[in-house]
């Protein structure tokens, strides 16, 4: 909605002056401005703000991989998040079950029932984290 986009704009703004200052953008900073983009949806901008976080070498935890996954579901855009829980993998990075019901929700908006019942089955064998009441809602849908 049009208040998330302005939370995304006010976000931008912040840390355009923060660089502009002495102080170098953590962990946090780029957390926030994440979480406010994600709030709108707006997975590119999500994305951007991930890939400068990396680049000033802060190391991305489970927890922004799952404000990605979560941009992704907002956005209904499973091929992202398959993408996104793919990257996580690859550098040893593992999901919670948070992030994993975001791909369950991304894959209910897209009615793609086959693959959010494969991803659930995959949680019950253990290869992926347990799922809770969430994961069973979004395969529900």
């Amino acid at each position: 909605g049009k208040n998330g986009v302005e939370d995304g704009e006010r976000a931008r703004l912040w840390f355009q002056r923060l660089l502009q200052t002495d102080h170098r953008p953590n962990f946090l900073s780029f957390v926030r401005v994440m979480t406010a983009f994600k709030g709108c949806g707006a997975i590119r901008d999500v994305e951007s703000y991930f890939q400068a976080m990396i680049r000033w070498r802060i190391d991305a935890t489970c927890s922004e991989y799952t404000i990605l996954l979560r941009a992704c579901r907002l956005g209904a855009d499973s091929q992202r998040a398959w993408s996104w829980l793919s990257r996580m993998e690859e550098v040893d990075v593992a999901p919670d079950v948070a992030g994993v019901n975001a791909l369950l929700g991304a894959l209910a908006q897209e009615a793609a029932h086959r693959s959010a019942l494969e991803v659930l089955k995959e949680m019950t064998s253990g290869l992926r984290p347990f799922p809770d009441a969430s994961s069973y809602a979004h395969v529900l849908r």
